[in-house]
């Protein structure tokens, strides 16, 4: 894997425009969070706003974050104009569940967040790794479900790669900026998920951020090919 360019996420979008810009840049991903509540929180009509205009102007993927979504409101989401192509699940969310949705919305991508906070923790990776197309691996937060800036100790990535070798693909999430990619030289996620450490206010990204983001991971493709 290594000398393969990592996918990149950025999440938290509140803006269509912006969101277009950031998918110009050649990241795989926008997320757009549904949990209410929390600061980047964007409301059904103007999230399906943002997914209609994503998916007229590119193939990026368009990423729903979303805790314990029941299912009258994934009946509702994954339908009609402006649906996401993906759903993250930060809640707690069981094997069963996951596997469920997955078997019943097969046209959607199943992810499913994990916060890593010991030991035991890394267990759950087992039990989630073949009911879903893709984890995420965060930093713990006993306030957050995500966005908090929070690293993942480095002790912990290799750790994480061992748990994850041979099962589904991988996210790394919690802090990613330019800065910090260097420091993930040893390992190999699928790909690195951006939000709070590259914004101005909540919801709204610094575009020069974000680009000096694009452009490390291509630095980092080329120096470990």
């Amino acid at each position: 894997m290594a000398g393969l360019a990592l996918h990149l996420k950025i999440c938290g979008l509140t803006d269509s425009d912006q969101a277009c810009a950031i998918a110009a840049m050649g990241v795989q991903a926008i997320g757009v969070i549904g949990v209410e509540g929390t600061p980047r929180y964007v409301a059904p009509e103007r999230r399906r706003e943002i997914y209609a205009k994503l998916a007229s102007q590119s193939d990026v993927e368009r990423v729903w974050v979303a805790a314990d979504p029941d299912d009258n409101t994934l009946d509702e989401l994954l339908s009609g104009e402006g649906m996401p192509s993906v759903v993250q699940l930060h809640g707690e969310e069981s094997q069963a569940r996951c596997a469920d949705l997955r078997a019943k919305y097969p046209s959607i991508r199943w992810w499913k967040a994990l916060r890593l906070r010991d030991d035991a923790d890394l267990e759950a990776i087992h039990r989630y790794t073949h009911h879903v197309d893709a984890l995420l691996i965060d930093a713990w937060s006993s306030q957050h479900l995500g966005g908090t800036g929070h690293q993942l100790n480095p002790i912990w990535l290799n750790k994480v790669q061992m748990h994850l070798k041979g099962g589904a693909p991988w996210w790394l999430a919690g802090g990613i900026c330019a800065e910090w990619v260097p420091n993930l030289d040893s390992v190999h996620p699928f790909g690195l998920d951006a939000s709070s450490r590259l914004e101005i206010s909540p919801g709204v990204k610094d575009l020069a951020r974000v680009q000096a983001l694009v452009d490390s991971l291509e630095d980092r493709a080329r120096r470990l090919g």
